[in-house]
Order: structure tokens, then sequence, then C-alpha cells
């Protein structure tokens, strides 16, 4: 299987062809970093809420999902970066920064944040396999990274997206 940090050039996550040079994955990173480090910290305790218009139904706009996912591939991009320069803490707070992005979307109460949602711990899978296979990580930071695996919930906010879904249906 193939170890993103280890490869020649950076990958892709969604069609894992190569797309950038490391060169180009931190010249990228860089311009980002201070969004990346505040979003970091709110990630930690800040529950979201994206003052959602359920009154105009399925005509919605919902423009933070696609930013959900590039600040997944951020996040990816900058802890596989880490863990090819081998500075491992780094690496570490932005797989956990990445283990905790689906929390931006879970209050939204929709099926389509929930898809996002899944689609990021998807992806969250396989990087952290990748990320483990560094081989580098304390028994701290593996309890920290199956703590953040255990925070992230998906029936309750499921449930609560299908019954926001029938009442916007119910509206219209």
């Amino acid at each position: 299987p193939l170890v993103g940090f280890r490869e020649s050039a950076w990958q892709n996550l969604d069609k894992w062809e190569i797309t950038n040079s490391w060169e180009d994955v931190e010249l990228e990173l860089s311009t980002n970093r201070v969004v990346m480090q505040v979003l970091s910290e709110l990630l930690q305790s800040s529950a979201f809420d994206h003052k959602l218009a359920y009154a105009r139904g399925f005509e919605m706009l919902t423009p933070h999902l696609q930013a959900a996912r590039k600040l997944l591939c951020w996040y990816v991009a900058s802890a596989q970066l880490s863990l090819r320069r081998g500075n491992s803490p780094e690496a570490f707070h932005k797989l956990i920064a990445a283990l905790r992005l689906p929390r931006i979307l879970e209050n939204d109460r929709l099926l389509a944040s929930e898809a996002v949602r899944i689609r990021i711990a998807n992806e969250n899978f396989a990087v952290c396999w990748e990320a483990l296979q560094s081989g580098n990580w304390t028994d701290g930071q593996l309890a920290q990274i199956q703590t953040a695996w255990e925070q992230t919930t998906f029936l309750t906010n499921m449930v609560q997206a299908l019954r926001m879904e029938r009442a916007i249906l119910r509206s219209e």
C-alpha cells in the first residue's frame, strides 16, 4: 500500500495521482499557515454554527461544505510534509486537527453535511494509517489519536439530519 509521505511527490487525496512536488505543497501550505493555526485552536473546543438558512429549503447555500474538504487537504498535506521531514510532533498536531475536522459540520443537521463528514472521516482513516507507518508515535499520542476518533459521532448526527430533511420536505 501507498505511504504518501514516503513518495517522491505529493499525491491528491481524491484521485491518487501525482499533482505537486513537495516544494509546491510547502509553498501552498505556507500561504495558509495562519488560517490553519487559528482553526486548529478552534477545533479543540468550539461548536460551529454556520447560520444556515433552513427556511430556504433545498435552495439553501452551503459553501462551507467545500471549504471543509479544502481544509482537510491542507491538514493532510501538512501532516504528510511534516512526516516527510521527520517532524513527528508537528505531524501529530496536524493529524489531530484533521481528525477533528468533522466537528465543523456536526451541527448542520443536513444529509449533505453528514455525507461530507463521512467522506472526511474516510480520508482521515487512510491518512491515519499512513501516518502510523512512521512508527514514531508515543503511547500518549496513540491514545490521543484514538480519543479523537472516539469523539467523532455519526449516528446521532445522521438521525438529526434525517429529521431536518424531513422537516424541509414537509415545508416545501
